[in-house]
Parts: structure tokens; sequence; C-alpha cells
């Protein structure tokens, strides 16, 4: 049987081992999760993929405001 759990946190500090990822919130709570260098490579390519996102829909936000002035 597969057990689901959603916990929510805010983010704090990150940490990222060989062989695990370990994020703590605003109040000291753990989360670790044990990861392969393959696992690492792809999360990597993700958090570039919506940096990306993040950074277009900024500077989008940027020249709007620009033009609005």
């Amino acid at each position: 049987m597969k057990v689901t759990q959603n916990v929510q946190a805010q983010f704090d500090t990150l940490y990222i081992g060989y062989n695990r990822l370990e994020f703590t919130d605003v109040n000291g709570n753990e989360v670790r999760i044990n990861v392969s260098e393959d696992n690492i490579l792809e999360i990597a390519k993700k958090f570039r993929y919506q940096e990306k996102s993040i950074l277009e829909e900024r500077a989008e936000q940027a020249k709007d405001a620009e033009i609005a002035e």
C-alpha cells in the first residue's frame, strides 16, 4: 500500500549532498530525501527551466511598467 502525505512549510534553507536533499523550514523542521546523481541532474534541469520562466515573466512585467510610466 502506498501512503501519501502532503506537508506545507515555509522554505528557509536547502542542502544538496551527494546522495540527499535536505530542506529546512523557518521553524527548523527538516525534510531529507535520498537521491541519486541522476535525480540531482533532473532536479537541476527543472530548476533551470523554472528560473528561465520566472526571469522572462519579470522582464515582461518590468517592460510593461516602464511603458506605463
